[in-house]
């Protein structure tokens, strides 16, 4: 005959230790509240990472809402914010940093209050994380590099318009792209400077490499924006047909990158995947308790006017 009483008392046991493991993996029942903080919305492939985020939440039940904020590139209101989806005690932070010092410290505290945190398309150095969803940066740097020096045959002057300082993505994107052209000893990096994402900066950076060299024979931007605006410049000069533009982004519409390319503006462009389904999908499997890969690389491709109208469709 059972003793119920033992039963009981071993029922007890496991229902609380499966609680207990469950509260030590962070597992709570939604709906959730989910913080996501944006470095910047000015740089448009930024932009639709975040409709693409906030569009795939919408399918979700689990997912009370996003509360979303926009540090409009300021490293300080990254970090403010941050700091008050702390205190407002959201169930799991995603942050796309810019400047990676500012946030580090925001993100541990974030981390060490046993909160989930997605790094989304930058990685941070020397700070913990859960997951980071993103593209590897380093690659595309090189597979640009490795284009550049097809495109020249080996030969040739080259402008670099670099991203944010202080910026994973402006770094890899930047030393990647140098690792080839090390390898490559007729092709010379003349000109270099930071343009902040953005096409106004691109074009006075790019009118003084003009001012100062009678021969470039390619720009790579770290951004198809920053290429857009090199190119204006050139073509401002009636120089554009003698110079290679290069961008990332990849975006479709009438001001993206892949329409840039099939209008001739860009020789090339990198679709850069958006992040923003991936990251819902796993932020949900991390708040119900599933053990995901700690980092996630989606693939960059190659854009050219060989094959830009099959993506385009």
């Amino acid at each position: 005959m059972y003793d119920f009483g033992k039963v009981n008392l071993v029922i007890i046991i496991i229902s609380t230790f499966l609680l207990l493991n469950n509260c030590e993996r962070g597992v709570k029942k939604g709906p959730y509240l989910i913080g996501f903080s944006q470095y910047s919305s000015v740089d448009p492939l930024r932009d639709a990472i975040n409709k693409s985020l906030l569009d795939e939440a919408e399918k979700y039940s689990d997912i009370l809402r996003i509360e979303f904020t926009d540090a409009q590139q300021n490293p300080i209101k990254q970090k403010s914010d941050i700091e008050n989806f702390l205190k407002m005690g959201v169930n799991l932070l995603i942050v796309a940093p810019g400047e990676a010092e500012s946030v580090t410290e925001a993100v541990r505290k974030f981390y060490n209050s046993k909160i989930p945190v997605i790094l989304l398309d930058q990685i941070l150095e020397n700070v913990s994380y859960t997951c980071f969803i993103g593209v590897d940066n380093s690659e595309i740097g090189r597979e640009a590099g490795e284009y550049a020096a097809k495109i020249l045959n080996g030969k040739g002057n080259v402008v670099e318009i670099r991203g944010l300082p202080n910026s994973y993505r402006t770094m890899e994107r930047s030393e990647g792209f140098i690792e080839v052209m090390d390898q490559n000893p007729e092709i010379n990096i003349i000109y270099t400077n930071f343009a902040d994402w953005l096409t106004p900066l691109a074009i006075t950076e790019m009118e003084l490499a003009l001012r100062m060299y009678e021969k470039i024979d390619l720009v790579y931007a770290h951004n198809d924006p920053m290429a857009l605006g090199a190119y204006l410049a050139s073509r401002s000069q009636v120089r554009e047909s003698q110079i290679v533009f290069i961008g990332i982004g990849g975006l479709s519409g009438p001001n993206g990158g892949l329409q840039a390319v099939v209008d001739g503006k860009l020789n090339a462009t990198f679709l850069y995947p958006e992040c923003g389904k991936e990251a819902v999908e796993y932020a949900l499997k991390i708040l119900n308790g599933e053990r995901v890969p700690k980092i996630i690389r989606l693939k960059a491709k190659l854009i050219t006017e060989e094959n830009v109208e099959s993506f385009l469709k």
